[in-house]
Parts: structure tokens; sequence; C-alpha cells
């Protein structure tokens, strides 16, 4: 079990090696949160966190194969870091999915 200093300073390394990466790039979200996502991500790219993640992910819709998924990579999410997202999936901000990813 990780501890909460070891996941701080995880996401600190993380979020360093992230800003100073090449691969990335800066976007805001429809709903208005900045990011940096891999320099691979096209429109229509969601960000998710994943159950037992310490970072959000972009994925791609797969087309023609309902709720499925590629991974494209990790992100940063201004606001996703630090639990915050299960708190607005119980108020209902947003929205929880069951996917297949392939």
């Amino acid at each position: 079990r990780i501890t909460k200093d070891e996941k701080e300073r995880e996401k600190e390394m993380f979020l360093e090696d992230l800003l100073n990466a090449d691969g990335y790039k800066f976007c805001v979200t429809e709903r208005g949160f900045t990011a940096m996502i891999p320099d691979t991500a096209e429109d229509g790219d969601i960000l998710c966190v994943l159950y037992g993640s310490l970072y959000p992910h972009t994925l791609r819709p797969i087309p023609d194969k309902e709720n499925t998924y590629q991974m494209i990579g990790n992100a940063y999410v201004h606001g996703f870091m630090d639990g915050e997202v299960l708190e607005w999936r119980d108020e209902g901000k947003l929205e929880e999915k069951k996917f297949t990813l392939l």
C-alpha cells in the first residue's frame, strides 16, 4: 500500500516529468479544465480516471465498437489529481461509465 507521502511525491515527479517532457501539449477541455495531454491526442478523445490509477488517462473511442476505447496515454488535468473526481461523481457533476479498454 502506498503511503500518502509516497503518493504525493509520485504525483510531483509525474507532473515535473510531464511539464519537462516532449510529447505533451496543453489543452482546455469542453468543461473548462486545463490539461496536459499526449501530443497524439485528437478531437473526440476523452479524459478519464480509472479506479486504482494515480493519474487521469487519455482514451480514444474505437469506431464501430460501442463503449470501446484505446489508451493514448497519461494526462495531467488540473483539479483531477487529488480525489476531486470521486466527489464530483458523487455530486452528479461527472459520470461513471463502464467500458472496454483495448
